[in-house]
């Protein structure tokens, strides 16, 4: 099994036009050839295995400290139902507990039913439970941010979309840094595989493992295993940068195979403002009001209307509204 390609994107961050171009080459031809990438050279890139090592601990904390973080779906009297803990239930589909955390200031969306519990504060253990934590997390989260938006705007250079204009649609915060934890894997129920093949809601997402076992498929249909190198994190293309680039940039499919013993893993979810249109990032159009339909945050309480967690929560935003 091959790997997926590496790149040192630190020309992203240099004056010097030419190698910011054979930089953004570099990730361009890399997507092509493997689907994904793993990227290093970036500011700060040391502190990345630290920070992820401290966020995905909350899994070992004491069942109380979860408990209070957890969603109200399943821990009533909670006042969080969107970020903080998701435990894996008997019978989940998905095998894995996660974390979410949001931005520090959560940007308002379109009004909309169900809009107050997508821009929700994040939920935070105590510092006397988790001394330091919150901290590392908060570093962690807009270091990560930074990064994912550098290595979008240089894939929406390469597929020939304005800077200015991809940046308009990401203005407001609301992406999400996650920490997953997958429970030990029975291979003769599951083949193996602890996430099957699937592509991210997102504009990007940066994944960090403690466990091998990521694969990115390429555009052949081959899936390229990620490789673990000490602090670097793996890049791979979700859908909203599909609908931005009106279908230039392919999503990335990816999946996770399972391994003895539980497994671990980070990932940072690039995410555009509430607002912004999920159509082609058009310089001739960008000054006209958007359509609700057409915004990410329709498409977000679509998707978690769907869900049975929230199903009963979170209206169907197609649903005409009656008094």
């Amino acid at each position: 099994m091959s790997n997926v390609e590496s790149v040192d994107i630190a020309a992203l961050w240099s004056d010097n036009r030419k190698e910011r171009e054979t930089a953004d080459q570099d990730i361009w031809q890399a997507l092509a050839a493997t689907g994904g990438l793993i990227i290093s050279g970036y500011p700060g890139v040391e502190f990345v295995d630290k920070w992820a090592r401290i966020g995905v601990a909350i899994h070992d904390a004491p069942e109380a400290v979860k408990r209070a973080l957890t969603i109200a779906v399943y821990q009533r009297g909670n006042d969080n139902y969107y970020r903080g803990y998701h435990p894996m239930l008997p019978g989940s589909t998905f095998k894995v507990s996660i974390y979410d955390i949001g931005p520090p200031e959560p940007a308002n969306g379109p009004d909309l039913p169900g809009m107050e519990y997508m821009t929700e504060p994040t939920p935070w253990p105590k510092e006397s439970a988790m001394p330091g934590w919150r901290e590392a997390m908060s570093a962690c989260y807009t270091h990560m941010n930074q990064i994912s938006q550098r290595v979008m705007l240089s894939i929406g250079r390469s597929a020939g979309f304005s800077e200015d204009v991809i940046m308009q649609r990401f203005s407001g915060e609301h992406s999400t840094l996650r920490l997953l934890d997958y429970p030990d894997i029975d291979h003769s129920d599951t083949q193996g595989i602890a996430a099957y093949r699937h592509v991210d809601a997102s504009a990007l997402s940066l994944l960090w493992q403690r466990e091998p076992g990521l694969q990115a498929e390429g555009p052949d249909g081959v899936f390229y295993d990620v490789p673990m190198i000490p602090n670097c994190v793996s890049v791979h293309v979700g859908t909203v940068m599909e609908k931005l680039t009106a279908g230039k940039v392919r999503a990335t499919p990816h999946r996770v195979l399972g391994s003895p013993g539980n497994r671990r893993s980070m990932g940072f979810f690039l995410e555009p403002k509430l607002t912004a249109p999920l159509t082609a990032a058009n310089e001739a159009t960008e000054e006209i009001t958007p359509l609700v339909q057409d915004t990410y945050a329709w498409l977000l309480l679509k998707t978690h209307h769907s869900r049975e967690k929230y199903a009963d929560l979170i209206p169907d935003p197609e649903t005409p509204i009656t008094t």
